[in-house]
């Protein structure tokens, strides 16, 4: 699949879009993205750290299914 190229802060806005969704992620956000050279998949981006509310970061498991589809669908301008 071709992957979207889309700016920094908009793929921000998805992701912490897609987070806020989750019932367990409503708490949590990513500031920042890391670029890299495209990787194996052709993906050029990862997440930075995950920020969430509270002593635990209870979407974990959630952000590593979202992160994944996400890094297939778009790739930093």
């Amino acid at each position: 699949m071709k992957r979207e190229i889309v700016s920094e802060e908009k793929l921000l806005g998805i992701l912490n879009g897609m987070l806020l969704a989750h019932a367990d992620c409503a708490r949590c956000r990513i500031d920042q993205l890391n670029r890299h050279q495209p990787d194996e998949t052709g993906c050029n981006w990862s997440p930075g750290d995950l920020m969430c509310e509270g002593d635990v970061c209870p979407c974990l498991p959630v952000m590593g299914l979202l992160m994944a589809g996400a890094r297939e669908r778009y790739n930093l301008k």
